[in-house]
């Protein structure tokens, strides 16, 4: 567990790289993106990495790990899916569009329990300060002021 947040680094990178890459080459050949498509590779594909990668580095780690594994599938089945449609009229091309509605799910709910922990533990701080106890409180637990 203690190289976790370098590969994840490296795997970010090595990722951050590639989209430069792939993103050169749809310049080059005048391939555009509408709106929509911008707005997925921007958050999908540039952002969540970065803020997975970043997350490894704190105590977040799984909240690192789960966003940079949904926003990997959410861009490599959507490609591979749309690379391999024979048009946008396809029902393969329409199943590429429901799993990135999924994935957009996930990231949703990824992001929502992100928040939730970082809330719990800004909680669990204002209570505690920086004592350190031997067993960790539970939710149930009463805590007298």
């Amino acid at each position: 567990m203690k190289h976790a947040p370098w590969m994840a680094t490296v795997i970010v990178v090595v990722r951050q790289l590639v989209a430069v890459l792939h993103g050169n080459a749809h310049d080059q050949l005048g391939v555009g993106l509408s709106a929509w498509q911008n707005a997925f590779v921007y958050m999908v594909i540039v952002v969540a990495p970065l803020v997975a990668a970043a997350l490894y580095w704190t105590r977040y780690v799984q909240a690192g790990a789960l966003l940079l594994g949904v926003s990997m599938l959410a861009g490599m089945t959507s490609l591979w899916l749309m690379l391999d449609a024979p048009s946008w009229y396809d029902l393969q091309c329409v199943t590429a569009g429901v799993a990135l509605i999924g994935a957009a799910y996930w990231a949703v709910e990824a992001y929502h329990e992100m928040t939730q922990t970082w809330r719990a533990a800004a909680a669990y701080e204002s209570l505690h300060g920086d004592e350190e106890e031997s067993a960790v409180p539970l939710p149930i637990d009463v805590v007298e002021p």
